[in-house]
């Protein structure tokens, strides 16, 4: 099935050949490459889709069914206000989506350097080569979004017609090969302005910013809706419509209402010409300088970074020093530290966490139900147990950093830790353990310290203490029950988080349900200090079973 999917959007593709000839694109070349690049996702796990052979038929269908019932939940929005609205909100989300998964997942293809040895090397041109990677994705795209878009489909095909229906599937088609363009424009844009040993650095902070700024966008807008009334809202009445494609995109469906006015004629012409006009521009202008920097990044060197790094390394030495007691309990802290430094996936996966704290902070205290003005909730917060919240989301951080922290894609390189003569590995991990809270947890406590303290006062001082003794004893629990392997060193198969999702839900409940009971024993000071003693004995007594734990504890499966 999905082989022949894959012939029969590559089928589509072929239809323009002519537009392709003059852009100087090889039609015959295009073809073999997109059906090798297809039959290669269909045959093994890649870049695009970690599953395993043998789970992949089951997987499939999951993802299938979970994009459905996504696609269902979006396909609310098309009942906002008029058509136009409730279309341009849900093209808006659905590119939004699209233009996600191309930043976090398709990044890595989008980036490919791969095809250099086998394409490039051939007589190829580069206008073939960057028309390969565009319509690779696009197809790929295709298939993975069909049941995504299948509820909105069937919803316009049976609430509004047939004509808008066929519409409505010109629209999805310009908005993914829109979204497909836009995010290869940039990256090509970029390659133009800063080196090729940086690029990657900088498209890992892209993807952190764009996730943080979907989740902030997915918590705030279904309260502009109850807020603001847009039923009767006409988004071209406003000059801001000019500037957004999924404004242009929904105008299409004017043509089957009657309605031809001036900006029915130019949105609907902007609809269909920019994605044109962006293949134009990506295969005759920046296709050449692009290919040409992806080689020189594939081949860049470290040197560059060398002495960005120096300050930062000798900044871990320093607290190596202080954190650590032993040599092996000093490399696992060294190893940490600068690995998550580098590592640009465990990056990606880890530091939007750091921004969701705010931005949820913002939305519980300052949006989700309330009645006052934003001056009115500021001058309220004292009298609330919010600064909690702000504490024991260090612990959610804790949590998201260890899941993390023993996996990557380069795992192999970490076979020197099995050499070691040592018979105490789980120093190393105690270093570990060590560098993540000197580096991410503490100056965390300090920043929430020093705003709580401003907002709350000193009197929280004893509560405060004891929610950072809560976070330290979650930072332990976490690790004796999810880091039990040396860091990174635990290939990162999806498969096999597959089974992990109630435990990973339970582990993410632990701060929350620690949170609320101190929000019930906040007043009693004695007992606060007395579960600050049990608490900080209890953390030392599973922190030591964490260093001593043997060879056979961290090999177990």
């Amino acid at each position: 099935m999905s082989e022949k999917l894959s012939n029969f959007l590559i089928w589509l593709v072929m239809l323009w050949r002519p537009m392709l000839q003059n852009l100087g694109i090889d039609p015959y070349q295009l073809k073999v490459i997109l059906q090798t690049k297809c039959m290669v996702d269909d045959r093994r796990p890649s870049g695009l889709r970690m599953y395993r052979k043998s789970s992949r038929r089951t997987s499939g269908w999951l993802k299938n069914v979970g994009f459905f019932f996504y696609g269902a939940m979006i396909s609310g929005t098309l009942f906002i206000g008029s058509h136009l609205m409730g279309q341009s909100i849900y093209l808006t989300a659905m590119m939004i989506y699209a233009t996600s998964s191309l930043i976090t997942d398709f990044s890595n293809v989008l980036i490919d350097v791969r095809d250099h040895y086998f394409i490039v090397s051939r007589p190829v041109s580069d206008q073939t080569v960057a028309a390969a990677r565009l319509f690779h994705i696009l197809i790929y795209l295709g298939k993975t979004f069909i049941p995504l878009f299948l509820p909105g489909i069937i919803i316009v095909f049976i609430v509004n017609g047939i004509i808008p229906g066929l519409l409505f599937l010109v629209e999805l088609a310009s908005a993914t090969t829109l979204s497909v363009f836009a995010v290869n424009v940039i990256y090509m844009l970029m390659l133009q302005f800063m080196k090729p040993q940086k690029f990657r650095d900088i498209i890992a902070y892209f993807q952190i910013g764009f996730n943080i700024l979907i989740f902030a966008g997915y918590i705030i807008f279904p309260q502009f809706v109850q807020r603001v009334d847009i039923k009767h809202i006409n988004p071209t009445h406003y000059l801001v419509s000019y500037f957004m494609p999924p404004v242009w995109i929904a105008t299409l469906q004017n043509w089957a209402a009657g309605n031809f006015t001036h900006l029915t004629f130019l949105f609907s012409a902007l609809a269909i010409i920019t994605p044109a006009l962006c293949l134009m521009a990506i295969v005759s202008l920046l296709s050449a300088d692009y290919n040409s920097k992806l080689t020189q990044m594939g081949s860049a060197s470290e040197d560059a970074k060398s002495a960005n790094r120096a300050s930062r390394e000798r900044l871990s030495d320093v607290l190596a020093t202080l954190f650590t007691t032993s040599s092996l309990d000093k490399l696992g802290f060294k190893i940490t530290w600068k690995l998550t430094s580098r590592m640009n996936q465990f990056k990606s996966r880890v530091y939007p966490s750091f921004a969701f704290v705010p931005l949820y902070f913002f939305y519980w205290a300052f949006i989700n139900g309330s009645k006052r003005s934003f001056i009115q909730t500021w001058h309220h917060l004292p009298q609330t147990s919010f600064y909690l919240f702000i504490l024991y989301a260090i612990g959610y951080m804790a949590i998201v950093i260890i899941r993390h922290v023993t996996r990557s894609e380069k795992f192999k390189a970490a076979w020197f830790y099995q050499i070691s003569p040592t018979e105490k590995p789980g120093l190393v991990l105690s270093g570990m353990i060590k560098a993540i809270v000197a580096k991410y947890l503490l100056p965390s406590a300090i920043v929430a310290v020093i705003f709580i303290l401003w907002i709350w006062g000193i009197g929280k001082w004893l509560n405060i203490i004891f929610a950072l003794i809560s976070v330290l004893l979650i930072t332990v629990i976490m690790a004796l029950i999810r880091a039990r392997k040396f860091p990174f060193s635990v290939p990162a198969d999806l498969n096999q988080q597959k089974g992990q999702r109630f435990m990973n839900i339970f582990l993410i409940l632990i701060p929350l349900g620690l949170g609320y009971f101190q929000s019930y024993i906040a007043g009693y000071t004695l007992v606060i200090i007395i579960l600050s003693v049990i608490y900080l004995a209890i953390t030392w007594a599973l922190f030591r079973t964490y260093i001593n734990m043997n060879w056979s504890e961290l090999l177990e499966e």
